[in-house]
């Protein structure tokens, strides 16, 4: 299982950028909202992933390598 936070990062960049509107129209403005999104990202939220990396690790050696919730 991929156990790196940034994915979920990137799926919240996706859905804060699709409900957007209007939704960006080309690859500048597609920047613009990703940029703006970024920064706009609450420090608890990134703070909330890091925090579940312990759980994140206990979980994945408890399936021995295989599938997680996470």
């Amino acid at each position: 299982p991929d156990m790196n936070i940034i994915e979920h990062v990137w799926e919240e960049l996706d859905r804060r950028v699709r409900r957007r509107s209007p939704l960006p129209r080309n690859v500048d403005e597609l920047w613009a909202a990703l940029q703006e999104e970024w920064y706009g990202l609450d420090t608890g939220y990134i703070q909330k992933l890091y925090d579940s990396i312990p759980h994140r690790v206990e979980a994945l050696k408890a399936a021995h390598g295989l599938h997680t919730r996470y």
